[in-house]
């Protein structure tokens, strides 16, 4: 760029080696048999986020640390997708309410407002699974890869399905590890929520029709 000017850059493939005869192209799909895809609907209202119970599956009402040694019983490690940073925060409460409060810091959240110190500390804390699990935005993105994540969820149908995609793969990312990406999404999203209004929409289309129809003819009268 020079004053505001764009000027094109044309680079010969031979400046980098890039003959046909010496260049080897390899295509990987982005399949992953891996990961076991899931379509949930919300139980609960959205507020409650008590369709995230299942995280923690684990009873820890009678949990004591009893010594610094004592480890508790841990879940699977999770990541959950939100599209803002309030619904991280609200998310991450209600999950720590299913724990002691000597536990609360299994659970964390992980958006755009935390440094870049904090990243890199919090990274390593759940790589060391020290941290369980982390309600996130795309914050966590790309470059922050964890080999053991068992499950990714998508809190509802907010994302285009490259973002949906991409936020998925960040299970299973090991060697030979398997996981669950889950989309939990509102009663509206689901087909037989949208069935259910179709039929609704057209029992009441005669009843609406009739309806006028008296109407015009009281009024003539």
């Amino acid at each position: 760029i020079e004053q505001g000017k764009y000027h094109a850059v044309i680079i010969n493939p031979e400046l980098l080696i890039l003959r046909p005869e010496k260049t080897e192209q390899i295509l990987r799909s982005n399949d992953r048999p891996d990961i076991r895809l899931m379509v949930r609907g919300l139980v609960f209202p959205a507020g409650s986020y008590r369709d995230l119970a299942f995280l923690i599956v684990n009873d820890y009402s009678d949990w004591n640390l009893l010594t610094e040694a004592a480890q508790p019983p841990k879940p699977k490690k999770f990541l959950v997708f939100f599209d803002n940073t309030k619904e991280t925060e609200h998310a991450t409460k209600y999950l720590r309410g299913l724990l002691p409060k000597s536990l609360h810091d299994k659970v964390k959240y992980f958006h755009s407002t935390m440094t870049n110190a904090y990243r890199e500390e919090e990274l390593e804390e759940i790589k060391k699974s020290n941290t369980w699990g982390l309600c996130v935005t795309d914050a966590f993105g790309m470059g922050m890869d964890l080999p053991d994540v068992e499950i990714v969820v998508q809190w509802k149908a907010t994302c285009d399905l490259c973002t949906l995609w991409q936020r998925f793969g960040r299970a299973a990312r090991g060697q030979g590890q398997t996981a669950t990406a889950i989309l939990l999404v509102e009663p509206k999203d689901l087909d037989n929520e949208r069935r259910t209004k179709a039929t609704r929409a057209k029992l009441r289309l005669p009843q609406k029709r009739e309806g006028i129809g008296k109407k015009r003819k009281t009024t003539a009268h």
